[in-house]
């Protein structure tokens, strides 16, 4: 049995330290869960930094520059 924080899985429900014993496998699927979210977020980010290269691009392309 592994412990785990619940506080710092939920912080917006658990406002102090909250301890409970999980198995091997529960820890294996938050752990995969919680890396999984973080490459949604970077993918995300990624998507989000192309499109405002893109952006920008299509603007100075069509954007007359004022000297």
């Amino acid at each position: 049995m592994k412990k785990i924080n619940l506080r710092e899985l939920y912080p917006d429900v658990y406002t102090t330290d909250f301890f409970v014993d999980v198995t091997e496998e529960v820890m294996e699927t938050i752990s995969y869960l919680f890396s999984y979210g973080k490459i949604q977020k970077s993918i995300i980010n990624i998507q989000k930094n192309l499109l405002n290269q893109n952006h920008m691009r299509y603007l100075q392309e069509i954007l007359p520059v004022f000297i």
